[in-house]
């Protein structure tokens, strides 16, 4: 199936920066709320390496605690992001790494963009 919607991003929490010469470091922990074929609250936990001119990329993984499709239960994500500090930009690509109740079969990828706090996502997702 194809999946799309919107995230809007809740809360993002830095820690244990680092910077070393001109790259920083940093883990983060991200809540956002997210509407469509997915809907629910998510949880991004991952690490941050930004240059110089604000751009970067990251690592996480993502549990979104609600539905997809209408079942319910909580999916794992990996998640590539690439941020844009300096416009406030950001992109990137997930791949479902399991799930729990309704959601323990599903499998997929997909990508999302955004500016700011606010987003789209777009994913072709299966039952299997």
């Amino acid at each position: 199936m194809s999946a799309t919607g919107t995230f809007t991003q809740t809360g993002f929490v830095q820690a244990n920066v680092r910077v070393t010469g001109a790259v920083t470091q940093f883990d983060f922990t991200a809540t956002s709320t997210v509407s469509g074929t997915m809907s629910g609250t998510s949880i991004a936990t991952g690490h941050c390496v930004v240059k110089a001119s604000g751009e970067g990329q990251c690592v996480a993984r993502e549990t979104l605690f609600g539905t997809v499709a209408g079942r319910a239960g909580t999916g794992e994500f990996l998640e590539v992001i690439n941020l844009n500090f300096a416009t406030g930009a950001n992109s990137g690509q997930f791949t479902v790494l399991s799930g729990t109740g309704d959601l323990k079969d599903l499998h997929g990828a997909g990508s999302f963009q955004g500016l700011g706090l606010l987003g789209t996502y777009s994913a072709r997702l299966v039952f299997a």
